[in-house]
């Protein structure tokens, strides 16, 4: 989940009134996803697929679940 819909590429936008909860009991509305590319300490570049983007978050969520699913490691 991210807050900063620049950061997102191939964003697509969602209109379904889909929310999260998050720790804090608050709810979220999910505005839309993408992908984030993030640059690995060995230079190398990998895509994280299916990113939420979440207007009201103040900080960047990762699910490992999720990495490992895209057969990335953590």
């Amino acid at each position: 989940m991210i807050g900063n819909k620049h950061s997102l590429e191939d964003f697509k936008e969602i209109n379904e009134g889909m929310q999260i909860y998050l720790g804090d009991d608050r709810s979220h509305q999910i505005k839309g996803c993408g992908k984030v590319s993030v640059i690995l300490p060995n230079g190398n570049i990998k895509q994280i697929y299916n990113v939420m983007y979440l207007p009201g978050i103040k900080k960047n969520l990762i699910s490992v679940s999720m990495i490992t699913d895209q057969d990335l490691k953590v």
